[in-house]
């Protein structure tokens, strides 16, 4: 019986934990600068620690704060509103890489940014040419690209190294 109650007393510190860390992860999310060159960094290092401590479904909870909040703080134009979702599902399949290769978390956090950045990049550009007038079109796309890619592999090195300090 004591056995038990351990368990479950452990069980629950552990759900605790969690729902601290990714409650602190939410709020640092939100209170984040609003350029792309520190958000997107930063926004990628909390999805991809978040996969990785949290677990999988938490960092995709995680993944709809930031769009949202880009687009009400003014980040993201309002004109971009129609590739909100995309970028959605960016974060997803960027948490996804991390996820299918946590056992080699390097190869996953490149897996996913690659992927991230392919999906965004043909996605963005498909949705911009039908709702975005060209001249804003073209920088949206450009944002939307390459930029992605890199923002996705500083942001995993940053929760590398977050993590490696953390186990210190």
């Amino acid at each position: 019986m004591k056995n038990t109650q351990e368990k479950v007393i452990n069980y629950a510190k552990s759900k605790l934990i969690i729902l601290s860390g990714f409650a602190l992860l939410s709020i640092i999310t939100v209170l984040i600068s609003h350029q792309q060159w520190i958000t997107g960094p930063i926004i990628n290092a909390i999805l991809i620690a978040t996969t990785l401590t949290l677990g999988p479904w938490e960092a995709i909870a995680l993944a709809f704060l930031p769009s949202g909040i880009a687009i009400t703080t003014g980040l993201l134009p309002t004109a971009l509103l129609p590739v909100l979702p995309a970028i959605i599902i960016g974060n997803i399949l960027l948490i996804s890489g991390v996820q299918l290769l946590r056992n080699n978390p390097l190869l996953g956090i490149i897996t996913g940014a690659v992927i991230k950045f392919l999906w965004l990049t043909i996605s963005s550009t498909w949705i911009l040419q039908y709702f975005i007038p060209f001249n804003f079109w073209d920088k949206s796309a450009t944002m939307l690209s390459w930029p992605q890619l890199a923002t996705a592999l500083l942001g995993g090195v940053i929760a590398l190294g977050i993590l490696k300090l953390s186990k210190k």
